[in-house]
């Protein structure tokens, strides 16, 4: 096997994002806080591309090994089963060019990038929600935050005077403001939102700001 090199690494960086639209492509995330390894800034770091394709059979990786475009590989870490699917596309497409390595308790089954449509037909890559990109928040676990329903009737109080037809628009930009009035140097409410991945409510109501909270809207009500 060649030596990994600089320019393989930069071609294969997040290589299956190619793949967005056609298949449902998913990247590993860190389970100790249930994201994405981030930045500071809350964008997602520059070297992180543990992306994967998830299939009926096995999930499809990319690889930094130097195999010239055998670019992909079909992961299993069953022996017996990855065994079973590489003598299924031998057997379908017996020209396609396929390696099947086991490394320990894993198996891996190396191909190129320009065979996926037919060893497509056998291992079945996931289609549903393709169109969702591999970063979306709705790719992580959900975060469970439930605000007592005393707070919520107060909330719901708050903004009885609004017309229904005005309350969307009202409450996106009261909340706008709100957080804009907590920010702070060195401290940004709606980034920091944003990487809770708490809804508004949750997130003010998380921050002990509840009551803050509904001033602000009776406040924003008096003055429109």
């Amino acid at each position: 096997m060649a030596a990994i090199n600089s320019n393989l690494i930069e071609y294969m960086h997040r290589y299956l994002e190619k793949y967005t639209g056609k298949y449902r492509v998913l990247a590993d995330y860190d389970v100790d806080i249930n994201d994405f390894p981030r930045n500071a800034d809350g964008s997602i770091e520059e070297s992180f591309d543990d992306l994967y394709i998830p299939c009926r059979k096995g999930v499809i990786k990319h690889t930094y090994d130097d195999y010239d475009k055998l670019a992909l590989c079909l992961y299993d870490k069953r022996p017996s089963v990855a065994k079973s699917i590489y003598n299924e596309i031998h057997k379908k497409y017996p020209s396609i060019d396929i390696t099947l390595i086991s490394e320990g308790n894993d198996s891996y089954i190396y191909f190129y990038d320009t065979d996926i449509n037919k060893i497509a037909t056998i291992i079945k890559p996931k289609t549903s929600g393709a169109k969702i990109k591999w970063h979306d928040n709705r790719n992580l676990p959900k975060i469970e935050y439930v605000i007592p329903e005393e707070d919520l009737n107060k909330y719901t109080k708050a903004l009885n005077k609004v017309p229904k037809n005005k309350k969307m628009i009202f409450m996106k930009t009261c909340n706008s403001e709100f957080l804009e009035s907590i920010s702070k140097k060195g401290f940004d409410a709606k980034l920091d939102m944003k990487l809770s991945r708490l809804s508004t409510k949750e997130y003010i109501h998380s921050k002990d700001l509840w009551d803050r909270y509904l001033r602000f809207i009776k406040k924003k009500i008096k003055e429109a």
